[in-house]
């Protein structure tokens, strides 16, 4: 481990030891890659600090305004990266512009009022099924009654 200003002399000196085993046309001839300056926030060695105490609140102990990104690493895939977070996606919204992203949540957010009114449609459209079929097996029965001949109902 070397200090961040020594490191360029590190490198050039380190290339010497390096035997190259094959012809390469590499532009670069060390391996290290692209690497960002360093750069510590108030020239904190443990960027773990700096971070919001709070929401909104910042860190006053180090100067950190609110609403500023924290300065640590976060993992692919983690609650805490912004680049792994999805974007809600709205699929309705009821009349007063509760909108919601599921189902489930389209549920919670009715009223009661609308709760009770969905109620009283579903009970009138069963009411109108049950209805429906009774009048079919009266209907039923009666062509029964016709189709076996005899007297019909009139008494003829």
């Amino acid at each position: 481990d070397i200090a961040p200003e020594t490191e360029d002399i590190y490198f050039e000196n380190s290339k010497e030891q390096i035997v190259p085993v094959c012809h390469s046309d590499s532009p670069d001839d060390l391996h290290v890659g692209h690497q960002e300056k360093v750069f510590n926030f108030h020239h904190l060695h443990n960027q773990t600090s700096v971070r919001s105490r709070g929401y909104g609140i910042g860190n006053p102990l180090i100067g950190l305004p609110p609403h500023t990104k924290a300065g640590y690493y976060t993992q692919p895939g983690s609650q805490y990266n912004e680049a792994s977070m999805k974007k809600k996606v709205v699929i309705g919204q009821h009349d007063d512009n509760r909108k919601f992203t599921s189902k489930k949540w389209e549920e919670r957010l009715r009223t009661s009022e609308e709760k009770d009114a969905i109620l009283q449609a579903a009970q009138d459209a069963a009411k109108k099924l049950v209805d429906q079929v009774t009048d079919n097996a009266a209907s039923r029965r009666a062509n029964k009654r016709r189709n076996r001949g005899g007297l019909s109902s009139a008494g003829f």
